[in-house]
C-alpha cells in the first residue's frame, strides 16, 4: 500500500513538472537498411581445407571483414 501512494505522489509530481511544457508526440522517422547490405557472404570451408591453417585464417579474416562491413552499415543507420 505504501508503495502504491509512493506511485501516485511521484507521478503526480511528474504531471505538475510537465504542465505547461510544450510535450512532443511526433515519431522519429527510422532510417532504412537495405537487406542486401546485411546479406553475409561467407562461403564454408572446403572439407579438405578444414586442417588447414592458411586457409583457416583466411576464413576468419574474411568473417571478421564482413562482421566490420556489417557493423558499419549498422552505425550509419543509428545516426
Amino acid at each position: 500500500m505504501v508503495m502504491g501512494n509512493r506511485l501516485r505522489y511521484s507521478l503526480k509530481n511528474d504531471l505538475k513538472k510537465l504542465k505547461g511544457k510544450a510535450i512532443v508526440n511526433d515519431a522519429v522517422a527510422s532510417h532504412t537498411i537495405a537487406p542486401e547490405m546485411l546479406k553475409v557472404n561467407v562461403e564454408p570451408l572446403a572439407p579438405k581445407l578444414l586442417n588447414n591453417r592458411k586457409a583457416h585464417s583466411d576464413y576468419l579474416r574474411h568473417t571478421q571483414e564482413q562482421a566490420a562491413i556489417l557493423r558499419e552499415v549498422v552505425e550509419q543507420g543509428k545516426s
